[in-house]
């Protein structure tokens, strides 16, 4: 009997199943809730950008604990709690850092109302891209902040501003520890600023110079010394003829404190600043020279700037007049009725410390009268270079000195000292040669010899003591790199700002800016193109062209090894043609040479493969 009443039986039982099975909510089944993400707006991102990103929950999620969204990868959040906005979605505004990459959506802490944990990958929409180079419009080259600090033996200490057009010349002293500080930052991380070059020394280019550091010219000339910092490799240093000794230097990177940003990129969210202090010492004497910045960072966008100083190192200003000197001066001053003037030497060179001494009447002096002697010293085209005014001593006697220097002395030939008290006026002849030590500068920096002036020891007298005040007025001269404009020194084209580096897919594919073809390529254009009118008009052009592709032809070089080789075997022809551009240096060189250059160029990667291509199809 139970046989024949099982079909029935089996009937109602699913039936049953399939009601009851109707009925019972999800939430008490053991399924694992997931979440499907989207995104305010389509990718990729790029640093500030705001967007929402919302979770939709497979199922009603329990309000506590709240759904969290942490993002791993590029612009890593960890784990934060999102906004409900219904039982099966939620919210999350989220403000896209710096960096580039692939980021990832995971999600915790998210339960049903059964009590089921939310899988932690979500089923769709789990990555989103952030690329901050991959358009040539979000590309910024790094940029030095305004704040500029010199310090000359951590005493005197000189606050400049970058955009300051009226250019400070500060003077150290052989020996003295020179300390520059400077902050830059970048459209990215800080981290990808390097190398970053300080420069200074500027002259004409020595034969011998080691080349890796003579890449680095302001206005035709080369820097001797050079310090270049690596964050991600050793510091090089290097400086022709021992001018300076570099110290280490020293860098932290913090949050950007200080307000002014100006047009060099986004505003970053928590921007940061890279502070860099670079410590040299002056072992030898040079004229004023500008003080330049190089910095690349790792898509290989380049500024270059000059800083608003130059620097002059002179002799140490400690030493004196010898006593054998002073022996000298009071020898000669005993007939204290005659008036002279005289210098210790009948001609003087590059470096030589210049002492004048002599004889005021003294029935002419009356010491009562604290009068000063007006001086002045004029160049041989009857320029006055320097002008002021000292004090005698009490019997009548006077001593001055001061050092021939090319950075005033600029001419060789006979200067003038004029001497001025009350009714009387002389003039003395200074003979200047310095003739030897520019021959010689051209291959090498000569250390100008330092004459030890021993120390004077000015006569005793009885009368009460009258300060001695010495106020000498130094007109403006400039040096290199800089120009007199109305008494004050500025600087001739200061900045520099390359818009896009130096050349992307040759410095990819060697490896380095420094490598001998990227060197070659930038002196060619510096050097040679850049000089005429015809070469800044083609690479004016060339430029609007080339850094339209060629940052994602870098970038693809790096991503890819072979692809490199393949591009640096495509460049080997085009270097070998280029060299002959080294003999163009006037106008019509350019134009001609360059001309041929271009036909050799176009019929090289352009006809050649195109006759080969016909005569291939011709046998086909």
């Amino acid at each position: 009997m139970f046989t024949k009443k099982k079909p029935f039986f089996l009937l109602v039982l699913a039936i049953s199943l399939a009601f009851y099975g109707s009925v019972i909510p999800s939430s008490y089944s053991d399924n694992h809730p997931t979440a499907a993400i989207t995104y305010s707006e389509s990718g990729p991102y790029k640093s500030g950008d705001e967007i929402t990103i919302t979770a939709t929950f497979s199922e009603a999620v329990a309000d506590s604990p709240v759904p969290k969204i942490a993002i791993t990868g590029s612009n890593a959040v960890s784990a934060t709690v999102m906004t409900k906005t219904s039982t099966t979605v939620y919210t999350y505004a989220h403000t896209v850092d710096h960096g580039s990459g692939n980021a990832s959506v995971v999600m915790s802490v998210a339960k049903d109302v059964a009590g089921n944990a939310i899988t932690a990958t979500p089923t769709s929409g789990a990555t989103f891209v952030v690329d901050n180079k991959s358009s040539s419009q979000y590309q910024h080259p790094p940029h030095i902040h305004d704040e500029v600090t010199v310090s000359i033996n951590s005493d005197d200490t000189f606050v400049l501003d970058v955009k300051d057009t009226d250019i400070t010349n500060i003077s150290a002293n052989v020996g003295d520890i020179i300390k520059i500080t400077i902050s830059v930052g970048d459209n990215e991380i800080v981290e990808q600023i390097s190398p970053i070059t300080l420069v200074t020394n500027f002259a004409k280019k020595p034969s011998d110079m080691n080349n890796y550091f003579g890449t680095n010219t302001l206005n035709g000339q080369t820097g001797l010394s050079v310090y270049e910092l690596n964050q991600n490799e050793t510091d090089q240093s290097y400086s022709y003829g021992e001018l300076l000794t570099w110290n280490d230097s020293t860098q932290i990177i913090r949050d950007r404190v200080l307000t002014n940003h100006d047009d060099v990129g986004p505003l970053l969210k928590n921007e940061q600043e890279l502070v860099i202090k670079y410590s040299v010492i002056a072992n030898n004497v040079s004229e004023q020279t500008p003080v330049m910045v190089k910095m690349m960072d790792d898509v290989y966008m380049e500024t270059i700037i000059v800083l608003p100083f130059t620097l002059e190192i002179l002799p140490n200003l400690s030493e004196n007049l010898s006593e054998g000197a002073a022996q000298e001066i009071e020898s000669s001053v005993n007939d204290k009725s005659e008036f002279f003037i005289k210098s210790d030497k009948s001609a003087y060179v590059h470096g030589n410390k210049v002492v004048i001494t002599g004889q005021i009447p003294i029935d002419d002096f009356d010491p009562k009268q604290a009068q000063h002697i007006e001086f002045s010293l004029t160049s041989p085209e009857n320029q006055s270079i320097v002008k002021g005014e000292f004090a005698p001593q009490l019997d009548g006697s006077f001593a001055y000195d001061t050092f021939a220097m090319d950075a005033i002395w600029k001419t060789d030939g006979d200067y003038i000292f004029n001497f001025n008290f009350d009714s009387i006026n002389s003039n003395l002849v200074i003979s200047y040669d310095n003739t030897e030590f520019e021959i010689s500068n051209i291959e090498s920096v000569v250390t100008p010899p330092v004459v030890t002036p021993p120390v004077v020891t000015p006569p005793v007298v009885t009368p009460p003591v009258v300060e001695e005040k010495m106020i000498e007025k130094i007109l403006p001269t400039c040096g290199t790199g800089t120009e007199d404009v109305n008494g004050i020194c500025q600087v001739i084209q200061t900045e520099e700002k390359s818009k896009g580096g130096g050349c992307l897919i040759a410095t990819a594919a060697y490896g380095s800016e420094m490598s001998p073809q990227v060197q070659m390529l930038r002196e060619i254009r510096d050097n040679h193109l850049m000089n005429t009118e015809s070469g800044s008009a083609f690479m004016s052009a060339f430029n609007s062209v080339y850094y339209s592709f060629s940052p994602a032809i870098a970038d693809m070089e790096r991503q890819s090894p072979m692809f490199k080789e393949v591009v640096k075997v495509g460049l080997t022809p085009m270097l070998s043609l280029l060299t002959i551009m080294e003999n163009a240096n006037s106008e019509s060189e350019v134009l001609g040479l360059g001309l041929s250059v271009i036909a050799l160029n176009l019929g090289m990667y352009l006809a050649v493969p195109a006759a080969v291509i016909v005569g291939i199809r011709k046998r086909i």
